[in-house]
């Protein structure tokens, strides 16, 4: 695969360096494993970091001054017929506005991609008119997103109206069954707390009844030791 940098140097124009890479196999199928997907691209944004910093000089995009640091935007293009990581990465200076900033832009851009990329999926997965099967000129429901339709009649007629019942089921169904996983993960989350915070009481408890056990003249034998001391040169001179 090809690592693909792009980015605009402290002259404006764009700067675009290859790299060439090499990445696991299991993630150039069509759905790869999202958490392997940003361990890898992390990864992969640390390991060339340095060298595009060093390649060219960048100037921050919200101060001007000169960039020492590079707030990396990879996209994931493995399933494509040339693979790569295309990889926008935004020039920072060291101060915490530019920074702050600076990552509001990426979150915001990423949050663009990844709607365009949802709906990019939506509009493959439409095939015909949920009433006569016709595949051109098709629209989807605004409230489902997933029904089709290739008019305002088929919208209407009595066979669309059961598909799409069942559509929009299938749909509450699917949330109900996340928001019951997450509901579970919250209160195992909050047993877990629960128990950490018992076994802590319980070793504070513990610690506080071991002390109260101990006798208060902990120290009387080094004081024993220096009363026992005698003064030779006392008795001598007395004799």
């Amino acid at each position: 695969m090809q690592y693909v940098v792009k980015a605009r140097d402290d002259a404006g124009n764009l700067f675009e360096k290859t790299y060439p890479h090499t990445a696991p196999a299991s993630l150039f199928g069509s759905a790869p494993d999202k958490q392997e997907s940003k361990l890898f691209l992390h990864k992969l944004c640390t390991v060339y970091h340095k060298r595009i910093l060093e390649a060219k000089p960048f100037r921050c995009v919200v101060c001007g001054e000169k960039a020492e640091d590079l707030v990396h935007q990879p996209y994931l293009y493995l399933h494509a017929a040339e693979p790569a990581v295309i990889d926008m990465p935004t020039p920072i200076c060291e101060k915490p506005p530019c920074q702050t900033v600076a990552r509001q832009q990426m979150q915001e851009m990423l949050r663009q991609v990844e709607d365009a990329t949802q709906q990019d999926i939506a509009d493959r997965e439409i095939v015909s008119c949920a009433t006569c099967g016709k595949t051109d000129s098709l629209q989807r429901c605004n409230n489902c997103k997933v029904t089709a339709y290739c008019s305002r009649i088929s919208q209407k007629s009595q066979k669309s109206q059961k598909s799409h019942q069942k559509s929009q089921k299938s749909q509450k169904r699917e949330k109900s069954e996340k928001s019951e996983k997450s509901e579970k993960s919250e209160k195992s989350e909050k047993s877990e707390k629960s128990e950490k915070s018992e076994k802590s009481e319980k070793s504070e408890k513990s610690l506080e009844t071991t002390q109260a056990s101990l006798p208060t003249s902990c120290s009387s034998p080094i004081v024993c030791q220096e009363s026992s001391s005698v003064d030779y040169s006392q008795s001598t001179t007395g004799s």
